[in-house]
């Protein structure tokens, strides 16, 4: 009887036993496999923010594409009236302006200034008062400059009314450009003679107009050298801007071919 007694504790042990490690297996296999799911989502989880992330850069406002000059953004492009034709081909022609258009130049500073002011009667000292009288003065002062005596018209233009003048125009100051007058320091005047004059009048034919941003008109017309309001010669190309009371000259490919270089 004990034997038998201790055969059947022995089993109920072994039972016991592996009870004991069956529920032990599927605890830890419960447990991993939760393991693996959270891993899992986690996974999920990253891939999906990970996904968001790059396509959040397509989510930004659509990249607007915008016309620009060296002047500014381009709101609008139109063409010219008849009227913004006909004003500017009158400043073109006035006294002050016309010369700046009988040479080719893409920069302002590359201009040919000996035609600007070959017969620039508005800067013209010797028309003022004061200049009046000191005539005979500054008459001895460039034949003086110059090694012998006058044979034409004396011009005489001081160096801040051309610093001025320029700046009105071009940007420019007397220092940015090459100018073949004879320039006393004493006096700090510029000083010439000519025998002639190079005037020419303007027409604008056409043109395209360009409002900036900045508030200016940036306009390319096409130029033809006039006579009593009668075109002659070829047609050339002149690029201004315009603020809405003044115009700046930005280049110009002359219709004159006596000043083309």
């Amino acid at each position: 009887m004990q034997r038998k007694k201790k055969s059947v504790v022995t089993v109920l042990l072994l039972l016991g036993m592996v009870a004991s490690i069956s529920a032990c297996g599927s605890s830890k296999t419960k447990d991993a496999s939760k393991t693996e799911q959270s891993n899992s989502q986690v996974e999920e989880t990253t891939a999906v923010t990970d996904q968001e992330e790059a396509v959040e850069p397509s989510q930004d406002v659509e990249e607007e594409t915008v016309s620009t000059s060296k002047d500014g953004k381009v709101l609008e492009s139109r063409d010219a009236t008849q009227e913004e034709l006909k004003q500017l081909s009158k400043w073109m022609s006035d006294d002050e302006n016309y010369g700046f258009f009988l040479s080719t130049y893409n920069n302002p500073k590359d201009a040919d200034y000996d035609a600007v002011f070959y017969s620039q009667n508005a800067l013209n000292y010797l028309y003022t008062k004061e200049g009046e009288k000191k005539y005979d003065e500054l008459k001895k002062e460039y034949e003086k400059l110059v090694g012998g005596t006058l044979n034409y018209d004396l011009q005489v233009m001081r160096k801040s009314d051309v610093d001025k003048f320029l700046r009105e125009k071009v940007n420019l100051s007397a220092d940015d450009i090459k100018l073949n007058w004879l320039y006393s320091e004493k006096y700090d005047m510029y000083f010439d003679e000519k025998s002639d004059t190079n005037r020419t009048d303007f027409i604008c034919l056409d043109g395209a107009v360009e409002e900036l941003d900045n508030g200016q008109q940036r306009m390319t017309v096409t130029i033809q050298c006039a006579l009593r309001d009668e075109t002659y010669g070829g047609t050339g190309t002149a690029v201004i801007l315009y603020d809405g009371s003044d115009y700046k000259i930005e280049s110009c490919v002359t219709p004159n071919q006596q000043y083309t270089e």
